[in-house]
């Protein structure tokens, strides 16, 4: 580990380090999966999620308005001596419009407060509200039978799932702690929707979707749900990859 300064100066000019790229998120999540499962524990939501969030998430600039804001951090008021700071890029978690609570970098943030720098975070999105009361509009489920097509035929699926279930159901879904699953046993999936947007709901279909891949090359167990486990993150790095490339011709999506 560097001293601190050479390393917040590394930070700020490494410009490499906070591109919008593909599977730039990916690695950045996977180191702070500990951090991630406890802001899940915080608001409850399913882990997957919240991963789901950051890696489709953006490096901004950390306003002195949102620093403020900034819930489990006390980094904005901090004036005493930091030491070694943690590694990678704060992460921040926007919740409800205009709640903001820090996942990871409060030592790291302190240390650009000390310095007197201005930080760049990584900042996901989360929408926490009440489910929707209302259906689908029908250009949502032609685009998700549109995104159905394109990863059963990115994954290569033979024998596609029998049945999708679309479900407004809250108290399942807070039961389960999962917005979606796949059923191995009668090859169906189920996706809560509600209070979602469009990104958040592939994102849930195209994971329960490389399930199906997994299952039909004889790859799913017991085991396989397991938070960590290969096959969960596996299909949580296919279903990114599945829905930034989607992305890229329907930026609708992300609305």
């Amino acid at each position: 580990m560097p001293n601190l300064g050479q390393y917040i100066a590394e930070v700020l000019l490494d410009e490499k380090r906070y591109q919008n790229v593909d599977d730039a998120f990916e690695s950045i999540v996977a180191a702070q999966k500990h951090k991630i499962q406890k802001a899940a524990e915080v608001f409850n939501v399913p882990i997957p999620d919240v991963e789901y969030a950051f890696v489709a998430g953006n490096i901004v600039v950390l306003s002195d308005d949102v620093w403020q804001k900034l819930e489990n951090s006390k980094s904005f008021n901090f004036n005493g001596k930091t030491g070694e700071v943690e590694d990678g890029i704060p992460m921040v978690l926007n919740y409800d419009k205009d709640k903001y609570y820090l996942v990871h970098g409060d030592h790291l943030l302190s240390a650009f407060k000390v310095l007197g720098k201005i930080p760049k975070v990584l900042m996901a999105t989360l929408n926490l509200g009440q489910p929707k009361q209302t259906k689908l509009m029908e250009s949502e489920t032609a685009t998700i039978g549109e995104f159905i097509k394109y990863a059963i035929k990115n994954l290569g699926i033979q024998n596609p799932p029998r049945n999708l279930s679309l479900s407004y159901d809250n108290a399942k879904a807070k039961e389960m702690r999962s917005f979606g699953y796949f059923n191995p046993n009668d090859n169906k999936i189920w996706v809560y929707v509600g209070n979602r947007n469009m990104g958040d709901i592939l994102r849930t279909l195209a994971h329960e979707l490389v399930h199906r891949k997994q299952d039909e090359d004889g790859r799913i167990s017991y085991e396989s749900g397991k938070t960590g486990s290969d096959i969960e993150n596996e299909a949580n790095a296919m279903a990114g990859v599945l829905l930034r490339d989607f992305g890229k011709q329907h930026e609708e999506i992300y609305q």
